[in-house]
């Protein structure tokens, strides 16, 4: 009899702890998520607390368009990026370097300024915003931004070349050539000063560096090849340009600004402003290839010229 009472007591207890644990799956404790729409493949990449773009999805974003040459467009994103994230320094800085490749440089300074200003231990930031000073012919605030990248970081061989470019902006060509060698062979350092002379007409201080680049390293090919273009834009077309009048075409550089944008400064075939970009590196390239385009052109068209005239 009692074995009877005690097994219908267990028999009780059991059933009492299945309900309580079939409770946990009754509709009222299930979880929030049940019964919410997916997010589409397309809703990825956004974040569903505010409603805006993801800020890495869109600073990949205006990165692609400035890559494909859609400047429109990604100045589009990056507004977007800086009117959404006003304290994310990135967006700042990738926009102000934009800006500075299409030369709208009063832009891109107050751009690049304003994330200096959210980071200003950021030496690419410094770098970016020093170059932009440059293009616009504030070489001392230019020096100085760069310097502080330089001491922050100083492993960063962009950084050495563009103060280099600065410094013998200014005539300090010395200090220049110091800088250049931070950043490269004591062959390299003087092929790019030799640039630097040939933005300011010396082109035979330019001829100079090259023949101390390929004395430092004889298989310096680009000084090389360099220091032919030279001589023969010196000898032919300065030898020629007496009677074809090239001989008096020589002006000293001068540096792009947006205030006087549209006077066209004359500038010698051989004086080139630095394109505008934010890599030393990419800038002293394409000065490269203007000079050297250009000599040989100014070689060709003189020749031309001078039978013409015989």
């Amino acid at each position: 009899m009692n074995t009877n009472r005690l097994e219908k007591t267990i028999i009780l207890l059991i059933g009492v702890v299945c309900l309580s644990g079939c409770s946990a799956f009754s509709k009222k404790n299930q979880p929030e998520t049940a019964g919410m729409e997916l997010p589409k493949f397309s809703d990825f990449g956004k974040d569903f607390t505010t409603g805006q773009s993801d800020y890495t999805t869109l600073l990949a974003r205006a990165k692609a368009h400035d890559k494909a040459g859609k400047p429109d467009k990604a100045r589009e994103v990056y507004e977007q990026l800086i009117a959404e994230y006003p304290d994310r320094a990135t967006a700042f800085h990738r926009y102000g370097v934009s800006a500075d490749r299409q030369r709208r440089h009063r832009e891109a300074q107050a751009l690049l300024t304003r994330a200096v200003q959210l980071e200003p231990r950021n030496a690419e930031m410094l770098n970016d915003l020093g170059y932009c000073l440059y293009l616009q012919g504030q070489l001392g605030k230019a020096e100085s931004a760069i310097l502080k990248s330089a001491k922050l970081d100083p492993s960063k061989n962009r950084t050495w070349n563009n103060l280099g470019i600065v410094l013998g902006a200014q005539g300090r060509y010395e200090d220049g050539l110091n800088a250049f060698r931070q950043a490269g062979s004591e062959a390299d350092a003087q092929y790019n000063l030799a640039f630097v002379h040939s933005t300011h007409d010396q082109i035979a201080a330019a001829k100079d560096c090259f023949r101390r680049a390929l004395a430092a390293d004889p298989q310096h090919d680009k000084s090389r090849r360099a220091l032919d273009a030279f001589e023969q834009y010196d000898g032919g077309v300065r030898g020629e340009g007496q009677a074809t009048g090239y001989a008096n075409d020589s002006h000293s550089m001068v540096l792009y600004n947006e205030s006087s944008a549209a006077t066209k400064q004359p500038t010698s075939p051989i004086a080139s402003a630095l394109p505008p970009s934010a890599k030393a590196g990419t800038a002293i390239r394409a000065l490269h290839r203007q000079t050297r385009q250009a000599a040989q052109e100014q070689v060709e068209a003189g020749r031309a010229k001078h039978r013409f005239n015989r």
